[in-house]
Order: C-alpha cells, then structure tokens, then sequence
C-alpha cells in the first residue's frame, strides 16, 4: 500500500475514489485513493485509510452516499451519480448467494423442530433493545493489545483460501447430509446466539471489557467478538471459530447477575449462554 506524500505534484487529470477492503479477521477499512496515467501507466495513491465500525455492504447505502455528496463536495465531475461504479465482485457475490438460494429446502417440507427457528429469533429479537443495532462509531477499549489480532497476514490468497473452504464443507457434506431434525435445530439456534452476541459485545464497551477479564479469568488469550457479513458467505465460520474460542469466557459474563433478567436499565443475555446448547 503507498501512501502519498502532501508534497507530491501531479500535473495531470487525476481521479479520486473511495475504496474498501476487508481482512481475514472481518475488519473493514475504508481508504481514500487517487489514480492518475503517467506515461502510459495507471498508478494508484492511497491518501488516508479509516476503520470502519460498520460495514457498509449494501448496494443502496452506496448509491444515497453518491446523491448526497454533490451537495457536500460542489464538483461539476467528481460527484454524481453518473459516475458511480459498482463493485463487481460484490455483485458476483449477491448473484451466486441468490441463485444458491434456489436450491434450498421449501418451507413446507421443514419437520416440526425446524418449524421452531422462527419462534427462537424472534423471541431473541424481542429481548434485544433497539440499540443493539446501531452504535457501531463506539470505539471499543480493550487494551493495548486491541489491534494485535488485526495484524496477522495469511500467507495464502483469497482464491486458494476459498477452495480450500469448498474442499472441506464438501468433504463434510454427507455428514451434514445425516443430521437428525433436532440437531439441525440446536445448530441453527446456535448461529443465532452468536449473531446476538456479536451485536451485544461488539456495541457496548463495558461488555467488551467484562469480556477481556473473562478471558484472563479463564487462562485465555483476550479476543472480540466479530460479526458475520451476509453478502460474504463464508465469514460465518471465522465467527463460529471465534465464538468456539470464546465460549467459557462469553458464558461466564452472560451469567452475571445483572443479566439474568431484563428490566429497566437491565439486560436480559443469560438466554445467549452457549454452553446451555
């Protein structure tokens, strides 16, 4: 990544863009760059990056952004809609998660158990308030070690990373194939508490910090919680690996008093308690 220099002069047509990317560990960073041809090459300057405590996926949110920024950047060409580009990878990846959606198991054909799943979010959803879903510019504190997690490089591309994934969940399909009713139910439960459990400790910093101490309590290395992105199919496992890590440590703040029942000024989370699976 380089970096460009306040004192660097480009006497040509420049264009300046917003960028995103994403790290193994599901951190999005949001980066300002501006392209340039100089002799007959394209070269690439990022000008600032910034973390982004949202993940800002969805197609619409991009597209209000580029209305509004005419009005808050005057500009006759940099800003408008006209000049908007789509992410194709993104794209891609709502294409394929749409036509896989065409090989799912009909409603109707669920037994009795896997009826129950929409009852389970639901009453999940009900016991959560509605600032469980914003409040995503707090900075979380955990230490000085907050960013340690966020600095490990995988050596292998997302390509490579990616069939490996597909060779395993493949490997493993006739074993998925064999699942009782029931089972499929506690699994299917359990995503959903790790969903509201990243919501819950990823938002509020006193949770945050009562997980750090769990986590020394229990002889572990202190880690966050991280959420899952729906337009990436395969961030579900990094969060089941992540819960599966943090499971005593999660359970044992979950299980304090104070959240035993909701109330006012209370939090009901003893229902999110993993190892009551």
């Amino acid at each position: 990544m380089v970096f460009a220099r306040p004192s660097v002069h480009i006497p040509i047509h420049k264009h300046l863009a917003l960028d995103g990317w994403s790290s193994p560990d599901v951190m999005s960073i949001l980066g300002i760059i501006l392209t340039y041809v100089e002799d007959g090459q394209v070269k690439t300057l990022t000008l600032d990056t910034v973390r982004l405590l949202v993940s800002p996926w969805n197609a619409s949110d991009n597209t209000t952004m580029i209305e509004e920024l005419p009005h808050l950047l005057p500009s006759e060409s940099m800003t408008s809609p006209e000049t908007q580009i789509r992410c194709i990878l993104h794209i891609v990846e709502l294409l394929v998660k749409n036509t896989l959606g065409i090989f799912d198991e009909p409603k109707d054909q669920h037994s009795a158990n896997d009826g129950q799943n929409t009852n389970i979010e639901d009453s999940h959803d009900d016991e959560l308030d509605l600032d469980d879903e914003i409040g995503f510019d707090d900075e979380i504190v955990v230490g000085e070690d907050v960013e340690t997690e966020y600095e490990e490089v995988e050596d292998r591309s997302p390509e490579l990373a990616d069939a490996a994934e597909l060779n395993e969940l493949n490997h493993n399909l006739e074993e998925v194939k064999a699942l009782t009713s029931a089972e499929k139910w506690t699994g299917w439960n359990t995503l959903l508490k790790l969903r509201k459990l990243a919501i819950e400790f990823r938002n509020h910093d006193y949770l945050q910090n009562k997980l750090v101490q769990a986590c020394k309590t229990e002889g572990i290395e202190p880690k966050k919680m991280i959420r899952p992105i729906d337009t990436c199919w395969n961030t579900m496992s990094y969060v089941i690996d992540r819960g599966l890590y943090l499971r005593k440590a999660l359970d044992r703040v979950v299980s304090m008093g104070k959240y035993a029942n909701k109330g006012k000024g209370k939090k009901k989370l003893v229902h999110l308690k993993l190892s009551a699976m």
